[in-house]
């Protein structure tokens, strides 16, 4: 309900906010990324925090990244960290194991659901944990208490 009432103005706000350091950042973060063995999450911090060395932080919670362009501009953009207890990632604190993430942990804002292989995998947790709202047949979110819905994974889902 929150997030739903607010997304047209966060997406005027994330249009409107581009600029041109932003494109130059993920255009490094993705060529980096690809000459990787890991997932792209390390290529962020690499790229936006200097290195893997952490030699553009500010702080614990925060880095700055810094381009000039080829005419002389400069750009600086200040990245904030998100707050892990706030906004996990799927391998943080155990919060999957939970029995019921909603009561055990009010303070999560968004829950990431990665960490975990396959859309299949990353469906069937959220799932088993009430934390799924797409009803399929009728096409929309259902934000009830207790979501339950029925997959055809031969239709829904295709593995790979």
């Amino acid at each position: 309900y929150f997030i739903s009432n607010l997304l047209p103005l966060v997406l005027i706000f994330i249009i409107y906010c581009i600029h041109m350091i932003m494109i130059i950042f993920v255009v490094k973060i993705i060529a980096h990324a690809e000459g990787s063995t890991m997932t792209e999450q390390p290529s962020f911090y690499v790229i936006l925090c200097g290195g893997m060395d952490g030699d553009n932080t500010i702080g614990a919670d925060q880095c700055k990244y810094s381009y000039t362009s080829e005419n002389g501009d400069s750009e600086t953009l200040i990245v904030q960290f998100l707050d892990r207890q706030l906004y996990p990632n799927g391998s943080v604190s155990g919060f999957w194991n939970s029995r019921n993430i909603i009561k055990e942990h009010p303070q999560l804002i968004i829950l990431h659901n990665n960490w975990i292989k396959g859309l299949r995998g990353k469906i069937e947790r959220a799932v088993s944990k009430g934390l799924w709202y797409y009803n399929r047949d009728k096409l929309i979110c259902s934000y009830d208490l207790a979501p339950e819905f029925k997959f055809n994974w031969s239709v829904d889902v295709a593995d790979g």
